[in-house]
């Protein structure tokens, strides 16, 4: 059972994801948290730049060093990376549950945003979604796939869960701040229907600064905690108890 969630909101040094990851998680009580990394986190520079050009970090080396950190701190990670290809191919854009033992894949995400960093899995993109893990019943969608009406069916069984804990997770890289909400704490998050239950949190993780502030909701889905809009430049760490 998690102690804390939340997300790191990275928008700075994007070339040493690993880097700044560790300096921000050696800030902070970690301990037994279930923690959102953005989208495409192995890119290594601004998300929608340089199509062509191959990940700046290597993904299964930054996987084994993930899983490093989850071991040594005693926590979760929900990241969203892009995964190897054959030279001249594009990558499938995923999210995966870390831990200190394993890499699941939860889903790939199905639509284009038009950038070209990776081709959308439009068949069987979910994978294990949403996810069980210990007490936790855990949900994972990337990005523009918000839009997705899979997402409210997604949404219904994780609700459903019996699992003491359920959680939402959105390894984002978004540049629209209308999909969800105007990045105000207190402010009710537009993701699908209504929640029926009020037993479930989301918790979105975003690395562009433009896009909407990196927040995490309570079980009304209103916004308890998020980057404030005169930080959303700077790298943070943000959990809370849950």
């Amino acid at each position: 059972m998690f102690r804390r969630a939340g997300f790191f909101h990275f928008v700075a040094n994007l070339n040493d994801p690993l880097g700044v990851l560790g300096t921000a998680l050696s800030a902070e009580d970690v301990m037994d948290a279930l923690i959102v990394l953005p989208e495409a986190f192995n890119l290594g520079r601004p998300y929608g730049t340089a199509q062509d050009e191959p990940c700046a970090c290597e993904h299964d080396w930054l996987v084994a060093k993930l899983q490093e950190l989850a071991r040594d701190l005693r926590i979760t990670f929900i990241a969203g990376l892009l995964e190897p290809v054959a030279a001249g191919e594009r990558p499938r854009s995923a999210a995966y549950l870390i831990d200190g033992d394993s890499c699941r894949t939860i889903c790939h995400k199905a639509t284009s945003d038009g950038t070209g960093h990776y081709k959308p899995v439009i068949d069987g993109c979910d994978i294990e979604n949403p996810m069980e893990y210990g007490k936790a019943c855990i949900m994972a969608v990337i990005c523009k796939d918000i839009a997705e009406h899979r997402c409210d069916e997604l949404t219904a069984k994780t609700e459903a869960s019996p699992l003491e804990q359920r959680f939402i997770c959105i390894p984002a890289a978004m540049s629209s701040s209308a999909w969800l909400y105007g990045s105000n704490l207190g402010e009710h998050i537009n993701f699908g229907p209504p929640s029926k239950r009020r037993n479930t949190r989301i918790i979105l993780a975003n690395s562009l600064p433009t896009g909407p502030c990196s927040f995490i909701t309570d079980t009304n889905w209103d916004v308890v905690a998020l980057v404030s809009k005169q930080r959303r430049h700077q790298n943070r760490l943000i959990l809370m108890e849950v």
